[in-house]
């Protein structure tokens, strides 16, 4: 092998170590590493089955039969490593040959003339070299273009493998067609190459447009379930402020038994019948004790809210701070602000129950002006596996914001979680 082929040589194994790194980075790492690591350990495994690939171009079935083993190997190793459906791996594999594949056929085109006169795909000529080079780069630019299409569209997402299983046979097709011609009978630019390319292109992009099609329909199935979901998280909410409303009521009727009570020892004392009125008060002491609420802040739902959370806190030994600053009763409807309240601490005694170490919520609460702001922090184990019911509790905390004239932000890292509200303090329902 000549100096030509070794740089070709050496420029083909970096190229492939670039589109492992782009093919890692649309998934995400099981054991939590780097693009970059999952990518220098996937190259570091194939690597002797693309420098094979690579020295024995010349030989189609040397070629194809690597091509296919590499194809095979990348989609064990994704599967095993990745996270994500295995439909989904297979697919952006096939994706990695796809945009090689215009690659080699846009550089084709591009330097027609100078391969036209070569006898053979020579791995050692400067020709050659050059239209390796352009295939690599044009590749990967592709790829890269593909993996941000991949990341908007169907990354983190559960869709349904079955909806794309005509993927992995479209394009295939297509591709296994235009291999089927040798590369350099294309460069002679028939009337019947011609309209080979043409038809493989249009083909390609009607693929791309039933791709599109199909993910769209599957957002909206997608989008139905989400709505679904947030309608009997909301039922729910809803249930819960009607059960606080009557242990409110049962605490107005507490209160006037109190009252009674206290005008009976009034009587009592009178007649000056101090061991009898010694008694009520330890009974009505335990009595207290037991329903017992405390105040928070001006507004009834929150501070039963809060009775209620510090209790299961205190019971799971969380530690809990909190500061409020709400000096009257909210205006917004009582059933949006019990949701509010429970989401942020369903989701804040889940996420803390998981967590390494401390155990802590925090939460702060003032009404300034119109508005309502809200800011939730609890220690967080990122690694923890989640309830999928968390993500419905953020929907529908950053629906209410959005409904409410307001903004929701969430950030995190690896071991705390927040989330800041700021809403109108208005009834909208009204």
């Amino acid at each position: 092998m000549t100096s030509v082929g070794y740089i070709n040589f050496i420029i083909c194994l970096l190229t492939y170590f670039v589109a492992n790194f782009i093919m890692v980075s649309a998934f995400e790492s099981r054991k939590k590493y780097s693009s970059l690591r999952e990518a220098v350990t996937i190259w570091i495994l194939t690597l002797p089955l693309s420098g094979i690939k690579i020295w024995f171009n010349h030989i189609k079935a040397v070629q194809y039969g690597f091509l296919i083993t590499i194809i095979i190997v990348s989609i064990i190793y994704l599967h095993i490593r990745m996270e994500g459906f295995i439909w989904q791996k297979i697919l952006f594999v096939m994706l990695q040959e796809t945009a090689f594949f215009i690659g080699e056929v846009t550089a084709s085109f591009i330097l027609r003339d100078a391969i036209s006169k070569l006898g053979s795909w020579d791995f050692n000529t400067p020709t050659i070299l050059i239209a390796d080079t352009m295939v690599n780069l044009i590749g990967l630019c592709v790829y890269w273009m593909f993996l941000w299409g991949w990341k908007r569209i169907v990354w983190k997402r559960n869709y349904n493998a079955k909806t794309f299983l005509v993927f992995l046979f479209f394009p295939m097709s297509q591709v296994f067609l235009i291999c089927a011609n040798d590369i350099l009978a294309i460069n002679t630019m028939t009337p019947g190459n011609i309209s080979l390319m043409v038809g493989t292109a249009i083909g390609f992009i009607a693929d791309i447009l039933l791709m599109v099609t199909l993910l769209r329909q599957q957002q909206m199935h997608e989008m139905e379930l989400k709505l679904s979901q947030v309608e009997k998280a909301w039922d729910t909410e809803k249930k819960h402020y009607e059960e606080i409303e009557i242990r409110r009521e049962e605490l107005a009727k507490i209160r006037h038994d109190m009252t009674e009570q206290f005008i009976l020892m009034s009587e009592l004392i009178q007649r000056d019948d101090k061991e009898k009125v010694k008694e009520m008060l330890k009974k009505l002491t335990e009595y207290v004790a037991a329903t017992r609420e405390y105040v928070y802040c001006e507004d009834g739902v929150v501070n039963a809210i809060m009775s209620e959370n510090e209790k299961i806190c205190k019971d799971k030994g969380i530690c809990l701070e909190y500061e409020f600053a709400i000096h009257r009763p909210l205006e917004m409807n009582a059933v949006v602000i019990c949701s509010i309240f429970s989401n942020l601490f369903r989701n804040a005694i889940a996420a803390a129950e998981q967590a390494e170490g401390e155990k802590k919520i925090s939460l702060k609460a003032s009404l300034m002006g119109d508005y309502l702001h809200i800011k939730e922090e609890n220690t967080y184990n990122k690694s923890a596996r989640r309830d999928d019911r968390k993500g419905y509790g953020l929907e529908i905390l950053r629906n209410m914001a959005e409904r409410h004239n307001g903004q929701m932000d969430v950030k995190e890292n690896e071991t705390w979680f927040m989330v800041e509200m700021s809403l109108e303090n208005k009834d909208i329902e009204k």
